[in-house]
């Protein structure tokens, strides 16, 4: 066996692992209920109207 194809192998493992702990982490971050407040709010920002009126723009 060659070493080369060993250590490619450890590295190919790592990277999966770190892909997919960092996938769980962003998924924790995603769905924490401490953030649910923030993440509704943010949701709200594209429909909330606060365009001004023809009397608030500067003349």
């Amino acid at each position: 066996m060659n070493v080369h194809f060993l250590h490619h192998g450890l590295v190919q493992a790592l990277v999966t692992i770190l892909a997919f702990a960092s996938f769980l982490g962003i998924c924790y971050y995603a769905y924490s209920p401490s953030r649910r407040s923030s993440f509704d709010d943010a949701a709200k920002l594209p429909i909330q109207d606060e365009s001004p009126t023809p009397l608030e723009l500067p003349s």
